[in-house]
């Protein structure tokens, strides 16, 4: 799990936790839709939006989509993933997860912009945010994978980003503070994903650094020494309020 934020002062009963939930999304993800519903009802009301994934919503019949649809209005983010097919393949994930009227769309950066402006399409008024690094890497991973370090490939990606017109970003919550810096994404939304694996981060440092939002997983859906997921949420928008 992250570490705890550290923070001076600041009376809880006048925190902004209000605001501090909705920068909250949760990802539900490896559960069955049943659990889904479960969990995304509980949660109702206490975070932000509900993140699913988008081959999770492609096994879905008519019937259990309509479902989802109801439980999730105004409350869905769904990450889109691409498997080849270039820009017309991301228009067609892009049509059917359009369905679901998600508030959020993610998709990989590394895509390239007509993946990402095929997706950004078909939003209508969904924001689409670009992932620009799957995770935490080192300079020799990103090296293997993308060809260029770390931060060469954050601010290539970011600028990618941009000339598919997608204005919101997303990284982990140790590059927040970079991609703050790089040209152009000062304006843009930053969202920090924390990869479930724990993080040097905690939720409020990532606002702290700039972040607008946070993607949480099993800091929620399964939070450690058996605490509950509701007290997981209401500690981390504590957390979360005291830096806004």
């Amino acid at each position: 799990m992250p570490k705890e934020a550290i923070v001076v002062g600041g009376d809880p009963a006048e925190l902004p936790l209000d605001e501090a939930r909705k920068r909250i999304i949760v990802a539900l993800y490896g559960m069955e839709l049943d659990a889904v519903l479960s969990f995304s009802s509980k949660l109702r009301g206490e975070v932000g939006m509900i993140m699913l994934h988008s081959t999770f919503l492609a096994e879905l019949n008519q019937d259990q989509a309509d479902i989802l649809c109801r439980e999730l209005e105004g409350r869905l983010a769904i990450e889109v993933l691409v498997l080849g097919g270039g820009g017309s393949a991301a228009y067609e994930v892009g049509e059917k997860v359009s369905k679901y009227r998600p508030r959020l769309v993610t998709v990989s950066a590394d895509f390239g912009a007509a993946s990402m402006e095929s997706v950004v399409g078909v939003r209508g008024s969904t924001e689409v945010a670009a992932v620009l690094l799957p995770g935490v890497m080192t300079d020799e991973e990103c090296l293997g994978q993308l060809g260029m370090t770390v931060e060469e490939a954050l601010r290539q990606l970011s600028r990618s980003a941009f000339k598919a017109e997608v204005q919101s970003l997303v990284c982990a919550p140790e590059y927040v503070s970079f991609v703050c810096g790089v040209r152009g994404a000062r304006s843009a939304k930053k969202i920090a994903v924390f990869g479930g694996q724990g993080s040097a981060e905690s939720a409020g440092d990532a606002i702290r650094a700039g972040a607008n939002m946070v993607i949480l997983g099993r800091e929620i859906t399964d939070p450690p020494n058996g605490e509950y997921s509701l007290d997981a949420v209401e500690r981390i928008a504590t957390e979360i309020a005291r830096v806004l």
